[in-house]
């Protein structure tokens, strides 16, 4: 489904851990059409919830998509957001003649 934003438009992704002992280390990377527009590196306790939010200014059709990598002394995972369509327009203008 594709979602139709206004410039500048705000992309967030947030992380809630459910489960970590001990306290996993998150990266999370953001992409639009395969190209990294932001990261950010949280310590997230369990219930407990982190967000990173980027502002996406040029008009046109963005694949949103995020990968998040955890770990802790036990080891690490990965994984990848199911992606996202957006399309950053201009606010439209009813002209009445």
């Amino acid at each position: 489904m594709v979602q139709y934003i206004e410039s500048p438009a705000t992309v967030t992704v947030t992380v809630n851990m459910v489960a970590g002992y001990p306290v996993p280390n998150v990266n999370i990377v953001l992409y639009a059409n395969g190209t990294q527009i932001g990261s950010k590196s949280m310590t997230i306790a369990k219930g407990q919830s982190d967000s990173l939010a980027v502002q996406i200014t040029g008009l046109g059709s963005y694949n949103i998509t995020a990968h998040a990598t955890a770990s802790n002394q036990f080891g690490t995972v990965e994984g990848d957001s199911i992606p996202i369509e957006i399309v950053v327009g201009e606010k439209p203008s009813i002209v009445w003649g």
